[in-house]
């Protein structure tokens, strides 16, 4: 089917949407929906799209805040903003947004990713020409990301690491065996139980999996507190003998300066922290692992289908006794 024609029956047919702010939404957010609905004007300009999706795009883009990445290849109205907002966060970010764009691990279209990179190269000056830089400079906050990288994973002897956007696995390859999208409370048992009931039929046992999904709550009761909305992927890893959850979120992302109290102290908690959930992952898990910016984050889980039992906390929790000497915790 023709580009045109499969755009027609995707989009067009789609009634356009009228613009209707939310009544808390922020000068901040508004500007950055205003420059995300501009982006996507403009690939739509690319891609030939007619005029009443041009606006159906522009009332996408100031309904809501965040949109999730495509699963597959698609020329959805949600696609297109999804890619907006990277380049926008990009930019803010003072990273080589082509370079990102040509390593962007999401299954895309080659024609609607051209149309990005097109649509990045000639309204770069007119979108991000009053852009202020960020308060450091990006390769003191780089060194200061892998300072808190290599502590934390000391800390917790390999347990817990934080990871860049480069170590996120790559989906475009089809190795992921499912997924669930995450938008409100009644998802947490909802995903909860779709895979248990995936794994039961791969013929993991009940008994086996219950630290699994035990683990796999706390990360997707996060979405819902501390982020707008999120996905869960499940992937299987034969050669490694791992299974992998992939818990994405739309939110603020995690401050470095936190984690460390949020991961080696139970019961800790913040509001942009996960708090108790991240000791209790660790313990469950045989890694966690974090992908975090300031529009959205990555938890990963990893488990060892051939170990029969959790592996311990590495950090005990310690308790002062009665001749003042610290002694481990129950």
């Amino acid at each position: 089917m023709l580009l045109g024609g499969l755009l027609e029956k995707i989009l067009i047919n789609e009634p356009a949407i009228t613009p209707v702010f939310e009544p808390d939404v922020s000068y901040k957010e508004l500007k950055f929906m205003l420059k995300r609905g501009f982006l996507s004007d403009k690939i739509a300009e690319f891609l030939n799209l007619p005029l009443n999706e041009k606006q159906r795009l522009r009332g996408m883009a100031v309904t809501r805040l965040s949109y999730l990445p495509p699963m597959e290849e698609t020329y959805s109205a949600e696609t297109i903003l999804y890619l907006c907002e990277v380049l926008i966060h990009w930019k803010e970010q003072m990273e080589d947004v082509l370079v990102n764009l040509k390593q962007l691990k999401i299954p895309l279209p080659p024609d609607l990713l051209e149309a990005t990179i097109r649509t990045y190269i000639q309204y770069k000056e007119d979108v991000f020409f009053h852009h202020s830089p960020p308060k450091t400079h990006p390769e003191i906050n780089k060194i200061q990301w892998k300072i808190y990288r290599d502590v934390l994973y000391a800390s917790s002897q390999g347990k817990f690491k934080l990871i860049s956007k480069e170590e996120l696995p790559d989906l475009s390859n089809k190795t992921y065996i499912d997924t669930f999208i995450i938008t409100q409370k009644s998802d947490i048992p909802a995903c909860r139980n779709h895979v248990k009931a995936r794994l039961i039929e791969m013929g993991y046992k009940p008994k086996v999996i219950m630290n699994w999904l035990l683990a796999l709550s706390e990360a997707i009761t996060n979405v819902i507190v501390h982020a707008i909305q999120g996905s869960m992927t499940l992937l299987i890893k034969s050669e490694t003998d791992e299974i992998i959850f992939i818990v994405n979120d739309h939110g603020p992302g995690f401050n470095l300066e936190a984690l460390p109290n949020s991961i080696l102290l139970a019961g800790f908690s913040s509001k942009k922290s996960l708090g108790h959930g991240f000791t209790f992952m660790i313990k469950l898990a045989n890694q966690v692992q974090l992908y975090t910016t300031p529009i959205g984050s990555t938890v990963i889980l990893k488990f060892k289908t051939n170990e029969p039992t959790i592996p311990s906390l590495p950090f005990a929790e310690k308790k002062r006794g009665s001749h003042d000497g610290l002694i481990h915790g129950d």
